[in-house]
This record gives C-alpha cells, sequence and structure tokens, in this order.
C-alpha cells in the first residue's frame, strides 16, 4: 500500500488519540490520529495519549466530516476514568471546548464565541497550561479578535478561556455526536494521509 511518513518516534514523540480512553462506535485510523463515529446520536469523547502539566502547547484538528454538536478542546485526566470517556466531555468538571455552533463550552456552561465551523474547517488550539489560559482558531484566523501576537505575550483579553485550574493534568480531546470524523494534528504534518500545506488544507 502506500505509506505515509511519520515524524513520531522514541526520540520524537507526539499525541495520538487514545484507543484505550474511546469509547465511541466507530474506528480510529491513519495511527490513531482520525477518529470516526456511527449515526448512533450518543455522546462520545476521545482524549489523547498524552497530557500537559506545565508549558505552552499547539495541536490542530480537521473537521472531516461535522456530524452534529462536535467540538475540540482538553479536559481533565480525571475525565478519563469511569464512563467519562462516552460523555459530552465539555459538560464535564475540567472540561473545555469550541463546538461547531460557535459557541464556547466550559462545565456545561455555553456563551457566545467565535465563528461557526463545518466540514472541512480547521480548527487550531493554542493552550498555555503553566498560566490556565487557551485560544482556538478557524482555517488560520484566531477567533474572539484575537492576535498571535498576544497569545504568544500570554495577553488574555480575547481569550477562549482563562482562570483554567493549573493543578492537573490536561488531554486534547474532540467530541463525535452521529456521523461525525475529526482527522488530528498533534506534530506530524498530516490530516489522515494528507499533507498540511495551508490552513484548510
Amino acid at each position: 500500500g502506500t505509506l505515509t511518513a511519520t515524524y513520531d518516534n522514541s526520540s520524537n514523540n507526539f499525541c495520538t488519540l487514545n484507543p484505550l480512553n474511546s469509547n465511541h462506535s466507530g474506528a480510529l485510523t491513519n495511527g490513531n490520529t482520525t477518529g470516526t463515529t456511527a449515526a448512533d446520536a450518543v455522546w462520545r469523547s476521545t482524549f489523547s495519549t498524552i497530557g500537559a502539566t506545565t508549558g505552552k502547547y499547539y495541536w490542530e484538528g480537521k473537521c472531516v466530516a461535522v456530524g452534529a454538536y462536535t467540538g475540540i478542546g482538553i479536559a481533565s485526566v480525571e475525565n478519563m476514568t469511569g464512563s467519562s470517556g462516552n460523555s459530552n466531555f465539555p459538560t464535564l468538571t475540567g472540561g473545555y471546548a469550541y463546538q461547531e455552533d460557535g459557541v464556547k463550552n466550559n462545565q456545561g456552561s455555553e456563551s457566545s464565541y467565535g465563528n461557526t465551523y463545518t466540514t472541512g474547517d480547521i480548527i487550531g488550539c493554542a493552550f498555555d497550561s503553566t498560566n490556565g489560559n487557551m485560544w482556538f482558531s478557524k482555517d488560520g484566523v484566531w477567533q474572539n479578535s484575537a492576535t498571535i501576537a498576544e497569545i504568544a505575550a500570554g495577553t488574555t483579553a480575547n481569550a477562549a478561556f482563562t482562570g483554567i485550574t493549573t493543578d492537573t493534568t490536561y488531554l486534547p480531546t474532540v467530541k463525535f455526536y452521529n456521523n461525525t470524523t475529526w482527522s488530528m494534528n498533534f506534530g506530524n504534518g498530516y490530516f489522515g494521509t494528507t499533507a498540511v500545506v495551508s490552513t484548510n488544507a
């Protein structure tokens, strides 16, 4: 078959979606960087394999099929236990998401945030786990009028979330509901088998 290059190795290790903490009804493919769910109308959350406790991180997800009620963000490691992996992660304690309807959601509290997104859009996630702040972009445009300069400087006036508790570990997380597909770029530079060449690869 056709091979896809990967830079994920023992000395340069990237996240993948975690098959051990994934209760969705579909499949994880492309080295566990793509997740797909069936038309079962059940909330599903899939966590990543590597968490953050300190430092600044960036990753992105391509919404290959938007389904309904999808979202991307972070969840605290405590949410991986029990049945939480089969849940709507931003409604849980320690869950923070940017959803396809343009709202941000933390522990079930939703508020207006950015543009809606749909099939083919790429959502960027910038997380400062040391200071507890988070921003999101859509197709290369930072939402809520944020800029890359203020994100780099740690200015939080236009952040999606501030004051995120910093005494735990957070995992990049995506949620699914009814025919949804996310393809993640945690550093390999691919969405599935397609090389990332632009903000709308």
